[in-house]
């Protein structure tokens, strides 16, 4: 396929529920297929406004996925993906089934999964991508040979405003004194507000706090009211597109266990994270990169402010977390995966040995 002929479709929902992780995986990905001059549809039942701002915004096209039960879901995807002409469509989190599969196949489209917890297997797509520390082939044993795993954080999705920055060292300062708080697109169990409480007791002075908040969070304007009234200074970012400016302005971060972790590795940021969904938990209590709070349901205030004051206050262990979550994550996660797509597109087109290209386009593109 020549340059600027692939298209791709991306299925992912946001809402307050589940967030807007799986989602800006997919704008991750969509990026770097935008820069591989690829046409990119972000196919959705349930779309933040701003998730569809900032797809809008990299050249993405968005498609509404109006159908409500699971056959015409199914159904609607398939047809968005002949309509496009994709080579690609790309799940994350969204229910899939051997019978997409099979239609999607039909039409000439591959199957990619973004997962996290070993269900992709059920399905059997062509690739799954799990870039979770805990990924291991053992979560898959369902699928058949020909399914690639790209198991791992060396496959951690990131967004442009993160791959792009330049390499540097952090700056570890003997007392942190700028917080980070990240609690994900929609923070459910509003964890956000028990973090604030926390700060105000951690006795680290002066202490500066911003507090990221996404565009699916419903407890915004509490939260913001909770700041406002604090003998701390807070300031709030709604839907911040700024996320890698703000990692790179923080000392520390506090954040819970989705894929915002691997943005703050990138980043080398030290963190306290927690788990808010029970999908969380696994990747929680098993990152040898950043320290752990449990689930935020579960840990006091007291508790989160102490392990907070310890943190800021121990520059060791800051430089200790910062230099080993860099060793994990180093950026290239989306052009692997794209690279290994690419690979498998090469060989389905490539000509049987003995025999010549029906397409005289083909034998072009395996030059190139």
């Amino acid at each position: 396929m020549g340059k600027g002929s692939l298209a791709v479709v991306l299925r992912a929902d946001a809402n307050p529920g589940i967030g807007v992780g799986h989602a800006m995986r997919c704008l991750a990905l969509g990026q770097a297929w935008r820069d591989r001059s690829a046409r990119v549809v972000f196919a959705t039942r349930e779309g933040a406004p701003g998730v569809e701002a900032r797809m809008r915004d990299e050249g993405i096209e968005v498609f509404r996925v109006e159908a409500t039960a699971g056959p015409a879901i199914l159904r609607e995807t398939v047809r968005i993906a002949v309509e496009v002409g994709a080579a690609w469509a790309v799940v994350d989190g969204a229910p899939v089934g051997c019978g997409l599969i099979d239609a999607l196949h039909d039409v000439g489209c591959r199957l990619a999964m973004i997962d996290d917890e070993g269900t992709a297997c059920v399905a059997r797509p062509d690739v799954i991508v799990n870039q979770n520390s805990y990924a291991a082939a053992s979560l898959y044993t369902a699928c058949t040979p020909a399914t690639r795993l790209l198991l791992g954080p060396t496959y951690a999705l990131l967004r442009r405003e993160f791959r792009d920055q330049p390499a540097s060292e952090r700056d570890v300062p003997a007392v942190g004194r700028k917080v980070l708080v990240t609690l994900g697109g929609s923070d459910p169990v509003n964890a956000t507000s028990l973090v604030l409480l926390a700060i105000e007791s951690v006795g680290v002075e002066p202490l500066d706090v911003i507090v990221a908040l996404g565009t699916a969070n419903v407890h915004a304007d509490a939260v913001s009211r909770q700041a406002a009234a604090s003998r701390v200074r807070v300031r709030i970012e709604r839907d911040t597109p700024r996320m890698a400016e703000l990692m790179t302005w923080a000392d520390v971060a506090v954040s819970s266990g989705g894929s915002t972790v691997w943005e703050l590795a990138f980043m080398g940021l030290p963190s306290l994270v927690g788990s808010i969904a029970p999908d969380q938990r696994v990747l929680v209590g098993s990152s040898p990169f950043f320290e752990s709070i449990g689930p935020f349901t579960a840990v006091t205030p007291e508790a989160l402010s102490a392990a907070l004051r310890g943190l800021l206050l121990d520059r060791a262990r800051r430089l200790d977390q910062s230099s080993r979550a860099r060793s994990v994550v180093d950026g290239r996660g989306c052009e692997r995966v794209l690279t290994v797509l690419s690979e498998i597109d090469r060989t389905a087109r490539r000509p049987k040995a003995g025999s010549a290209p029906t397409d005289p386009h083909e034998a072009r593109d395996e030059r190139e």
